[in-house]
């Protein structure tokens, strides 16, 4: 009779030989010696062969052609886990669904539509619960789990906040919806980056944010910079419009203490995470009549706003 230590048929779970598996139940029948120097000479995983387990290629989330552990799925029991390069199961298939992120060696797990994030040494980084699977993102070694808990990647909380939506971004801002309206948060310490009393935020790129409030019977527009923590257009703007060839256009209407009111159209792009002004056209006229003047100002060359609004 074998002894020593063998792994389960049925999830890969280590144990000794002639036990039961402390996962499903199963016997522990395979020696772990023979499996080891059957793949511990793996170059591509497309040379893996166990019988009883399968690669699941899909469920493997990083850049690299040949990366150290795959998830692998049980034939008979469906249940998925993970093995490294040696053949170790370091991760027992005992899961209904496991997502491996390489670049963060964790897995988001499944059992019974109870969600979880384990380490690929399977460790419990955020026990299994109630959550669903798209409320949970891996982003910059932060989790967004649900619309209000914020962990690092070892499983201790941040922040915990208010929100019924939210939109990720790589900027480490979180864009969210509270009962009385919009703000951004910064998920690397929980701060709040803008106040949560915008009609709309919306992502313009990586760290620029669309904005509006209404104020004084009208929408107001601008564009948030969450890298500089300012607004690159402040929110005084009455529209904010995509135009072609990557332009954009924002208008402002001002009525001067001599009753003339002021139309400027400022045409913008975006480049480097930033806004920069290419045209500004202004339009005046006086309040109650058809007559007015049209006036555009051509910058001699391009402006990053930053330098635009201290002219």
């Amino acid at each position: 009779m074998h002894t020593g230590l063998g792994i389960c048929s049925q999830c890969g779970a280590q144990g000794t030989i002639g036990t039961k598996c402390e996962y499903c139940g199963s016997t522990i029948t395979i020696s772990h010696n023979s499996l080891g120097e059957r793949n511990s000479m793996i170059q591509s995983w497309d040379s893996f062969h166990h019988d009883g387990f399968t690669i699941v290629h899909d469920n493997c989330i990083g850049e690299t052609d040949c990366p150290s552990y795959q998830v692998v799925e049980g034939i008979r029991t469906g249940k998925q886990g993970l093995i490294d390069v040696n053949g170790v199961f370091t991760v027992p298939c005992i899961y209904d669904e496991l997502t491996a992120y390489l670049d963060y060696e964790i897995c988001c797990v499944n059992v019974d539509d109870q969600y979880g994030v384990i380490s690929f040494k399977g460790e419990t980084i955020i026990p299994l619960s109630g959550y669903e699977q798209e409320d949970l993102f891996v982003i910059q070694h932060k989790f967004i789990v649900g619309f209000n808990l914020v962990y690092d990647i070892h499983g201790t909380l941040i922040t915990r906040f208010q929100s019924d939506e939210r939109i990720m971004l790589l900027s480490q801002s979180l864009a969210t919806t509270y009962p009385n309206g919009h703000g951004i948060y910064r998920i690397n310490d929980g701060g709040i980056a803008l106040p949560s009393d915008y009609s709309v935020v919306k992502m313009y790129c990586d760290n620029l944010f669309l904005v509006s409030k209404f104020t004084n019977g009208a929408t107001r527009y601008g564009v948030y910079n969450t890298d500089s923590n300012r607004f690159s257009l402040r929110t005084e703007f009455l529209s904010i419009q995509y135009r072609d060839n990557g332009r954009y256009e924002a208008r402002l209407q001002t009525i001067l203490d001599n009753g003339v009111t002021e139309m400027k159209t400022l045409t913008f792009f975006i480049k480097d995470s930033d806004i920069f002004i290419e045209k500004e056209e202004k339009q005046s006229f006086q309040t109650g009549s058809g007559n007015g003047c049209v006036f555009a100002a051509l910058l001699g060359m391009v402006i990053p706003i930053s330098l635009y609004l201290l002219l």
